[in-house]
């Protein structure tokens, strides 16, 4: 079969028409169209060429479903019972059903049902939709059936009245008595057989249940043994961490006394050093109030030359010794300015770096917010332009495109949903006149069988 077999001269064939019907496909949406049919006045070439492309696009989907449909039916063991019923002609599949119906109940074939949805996704319901028409009326033909069989129960009863029951002979009391006892004893070997064999159940029983004692006994001692047991290793345990414990406290305790003891004789020798200090600071200074030459030495020479036999008569060592304390107080008083004039210049080169680094944050700030104004003036400049393109609306051509792709497939969704409810609403028509045919049939089937003298029981084989 050719892909397009069912066109010729862009045009559809008889069987693309049946196609068509039973798919549900307008035959407008196959015509073949140029570019200049969509050009319209108020619209852009753009537009008119997003148009034809989408209807090019629709037709050939259309046109490759059908052929898939063609290719289905024709294929030899298809098994599409709804699609291969519509496209045989529909006299033919009369002429068969009636054929059917003049055979005989047991030979008679059930007629094809078409159980089987042209769409996937709602296959399921329709097959249960089916399904339920079909038991309800089988539940139909089966009560019928039922008062059928009362009748005719109540038909025989009346014949089998007392009147009409033979009278049976009576028998002879010996017989009878023997069959009796016969039936005793039977019943009293039955009775001591069971007697027996609940006796030995009842002994297996008691077995069983005292073994399960010992056994529930034995576990519940072992697992008692084994507590005990856990209990005494806890307590080693416990025992032997509680005594390691004892020793590291001993250990810590002892190392804590070790560096007291340490930290006690560095406070003594700290102490001895500070005394010694002090004694050799109060030397120095009763050397310094002699030494000096302001107060000391000056009043000495002025009071009296005892005084000056005193002074003359100082060792080289004291004066050495007070060169040096004048010496080492002037070095002090240079470092301490040095260490001032540090100190002020380290702050003003402080002060210096945070002055520069405020400056550049608020540079920093000052240039983010002049991008950010810049960004925004772009935004503003871009919302304008979109709102012009919306007011006039054959500017932009982009626009417009989008816009019709959105149409066309809002227009698509559309006329899927319309086929897909057509072909719903098909199948529904067509599963009610399936059963109403079958519903003929019957009728038929059971006139028949009450001309033939068929039992009502057997009428569900025509069904």
């Amino acid at each position: 079969m050719n892909k397009h077999s069912f066109l010729k001269n862009d045009k559809l064939t008889e069987e693309g028409k049946i196609a068509c019907s039973v798919l549900q496909i307008d035959p407008i949406l196959l015509q073949v169209k140029t570019k200049d049919s969509f050009k319209t006045e108020g619209v852009s070439d753009k537009v008119a060429e997003t148009r034809h492309y989408h209807y090019e696009m629709k037709r050939k989907q259309l046109l490759e479903e059908i052929h898939e449909y063609l290719k289905d039916v024709s294929s030899r063991g298809s098994n599409k019972a709804f699609m291969r019923s519509k496209f045989v002609d529909h006299e033919i599949k009369k002429a068969r059903i009636s054929s059917q119906g003049n055979s005989p109940y047991h030979s008679r074939t059930k007629p094809d049902i078409p159980l089987r949805v042209p769409l996937d996704e709602e296959a399921r319901k329709k097959r249960e939709m089916a399904k339920d028409i079909l038991g309800q009326e089988l539940n139909k033909l089966v009560t019928q059936n039922k008062m059928g069989h009362t009748t005719n129960l109540n038909r025989t009863t009346k014949l089998s009245s007392p009147k009409h029951i033979p009278r049976i002979p009576k028998r002879n009391e010996k017989e009878l008595q023997k069959q009796k006892d016969k039936r005793d004893q039977a019943k009293f070997r039955a009775e001591e057989e069971t007697r027996k064999r609940e006796s030995i159940i009842y002994k297996n029983f008691k077995k069983k249940e005292k073994r399960r004692t010992e056994s529930m006994q034995k576990k519940i001692n072992d697992t008692i043994k084994q507590q005990k047991r856990i209990y005494e290793n806890d307590q080693k345990h416990y025992q032997e961490i509680q005594s390691m414990s004892m020793t590291r406290k001993m250990e810590e305790d002892k190392k804590v006394q070790i560096e007291l003891e340490k930290f006690d004789k560095k406070m003594k020798k700290f102490e001895l050093n500070r005394q010694r200090y002090q004694q050799e600071q109060a030397r120095s200074k009763e050397r310094r109030n002699l030494m000096s030459p302001s107060s000391n030495l000056g009043s000495a020479t002025q009071q009296t030359t005892k005084g000056r036999h005193k002074i003359e008569q100082l060792s080289e060592d004291e004066i050495n010794f007070r060169l040096r304390l004048e010496k080492t107080f002037k070095n002090q008083l240079e470092h301490k300015e040095k260490r001032e004039k540090h100190l002020l210049n380290m702050r003003r080169m402080h002060q210096a770096k945070l002055a520069k680094d405020n400056e550049r944050f608020n540079m920093n700030i000052r240039q983010r917010d002049l991008d950010l104004q810049h960004k925004n003036k772009l935004l503003m400049k871009r919302i304008k332009e979109k709102a012009k393109i919306g007011s006039h609306k054959h500017q932009d051509d982009e626009y417009e495109v989008k816009r019709e792709n959105v149409r066309l497939r809002r227009e698509n969704q559309m006329i899927n949903y319309k086929r897909e409810m057509a072909l719903e609403n098909n199948y529904k028509a067509q599963l009610i006149d399936q059963l109403l045919e079958k519903k003929e049939r019957a009728a038929k089937a059971r006139e028949r069988s009450k001309t033939a003298g068929i039992p009502n029981s057997l009428n569900l084989s025509g069904i």
